[in-house]
């Protein structure tokens, strides 16, 4: 389990992840606080 904050990217925005999780399929949990 991985706790990151977004971060703004362009006109979007993302979530960094190590480079060991790539190509592996990841969700997205939305936390309201």
């Amino acid at each position: 389990v991985l706790k990151k904050e977004v971060t703004p990217f362009g006109n979007s925005a993302k979530v960094g992840c190590p480079k060991r999780h790539l190509g592996k399929k990841a969700y997205l949990v939305v936390c309201k606080e």
